[in-house]
């Protein structure tokens, strides 16, 4: 009985590849957790700003009672760059949670997070479908 085999595959393309398919994955990413952070910021998070943070808001002219959109500088910060997400640092604060100062209008204030970078459910499969196929050709003979 003779027995033949025949390889289909390239496992050292692959190996080559995958630097370059990671980092575009990454990159890929980054845009789309952008992009996904600035859709969340328009729709609002929650929870919702309290009548405090209204009333300071007022008081220095602002109408919005949109949580994380004060003047909007966040909002146009927000930025991928070469595989990474950037953006004022606040923002990260804001989405973690953090406590205010001591030398804040409101002293020692715990504020909740406001979870808001993240990319779309819909558009995060679409990136994994993408790095599927990368992996996928580069496997190849």
């Amino acid at each position: 009985m003779e027995v033949k085999i025949r390889i289909t595959y390239n496992a050292a393309k692959l190996a080559s590849a995958l630097p370059k398919i990671i980092s575009k994955t990454a990159s890929r990413y980054a845009r789309l957790s952008a992009k996904g952070a600035k859709k969340n910021i328009d729709k609002g998070v929650s929870p919702a700003l309290k009548a405090s943070t209204i009333s300071i808001r007022k008081n220095r002219g602002i109408t919005g009672t949109k949580p994380l959109y004060e003047t909007g500088n966040l909002h146009r910060s927000i930025k991928a760059d070469k595989g990474s997400l950037r953006m004022k640092s606040y923002g990260f604060q804001h989405h973690k949670g953090f406590t205010t100062r001591a030398s804040s209008m409101i002293p020692k204030k715990k504020v909740p997070a406001r979870p808001f970078i993240k990319p779309d459910e819909q558009e995060v499969l679409t990136a994994l479908n993408a790095l599927k196929k990368d992996i996928s050709q580069n496997f190849r003979k």
